[in-house]
């Protein structure tokens, strides 16, 4: 990866240099090297950026927001992942605001923020909903119930649970059937309704 980083910076191929500069970010994250790949990423971003390019801008953000999340930097994410949230929206890029969307609400949730990322996993929801992409549904309905978990709500996140079930076995999907009811039983545990799920 390397060598195609030097090859695409001595060709002057800009997008294909950033590209190039994201994948070894994403490798030296892998191995916890996190400055170097904050490094490569916020070059990226800025290759991007100078060629107008918004599609690898909010690419390079989320992949910023991301390492930060995992260096525990929340706020920091949040800031980043707002950035691409805007530019999904300004490109007219669903999957990306929705993605987007995610992040920030699990990031809120890191943080205990837990209004706002209720806030942000229904606003995930409502526009999943939109888009009829049940797979993802059932991820939504899930961080909304995790929020509600923390919060000892467990009514809530049942009702959560059983809707992402009925959506995984009305795919067939049965890994996760499987983890929908993992969920169920632990939640059940949790209330002390050992006969449950």
């Amino acid at each position: 990866m390397l060598e195609a980083v030097d090859i695409y910076r001595e060709i002057g191929v800009q997008a294909d240099l950033a590209a190039s500069l994201i994948d070894v970010g994403g490798v030296l994250k892998r191995k916890s090297q996190y400055g170097e790949a904050l490094e490569r990423y916020g070059n990226a971003l800025e290759i991007y950026r100078s060629i107008s390019y918004r599609n690898g801008e909010s690419d390079a953000l989320v992949h910023l927001g991301h390492a930060r999340s995992q260096l525990g930097r929340h706020r920091e994410a949040i800031d980043l992942f707002l950035q691409a949230l805007a530019i999904a929206r300004e490109i007219g890029c669903r999957e990306g605001e929705l993605a987007e969307t995610v992040m920030i609400a699990g990031d809120h949730e890191e943080l205990a923020d837990y209004d706002e990322a209720l806030t942000g996993y229904r606003r995930a929801l409502a526009l999943v909903r939109t888009m009829g992409d049940t797979e993802r549904e059932v991820g939504v309905l899930s961080g909304i119930g995790g929020v509600y978990r923390q919060q000892g709500e467990y009514a809530v996140v049942l009702e959560n649970l059983e809707s992402a079930l009925e959506i995984e076995e009305s795919l067939g999907v049965m890994d996760g059937i499987a983890s929908v009811r993992t969920d169920l039983g632990l939640v059940y545990r949790a209330q002390g309704e050992y006969d449950q799920g």
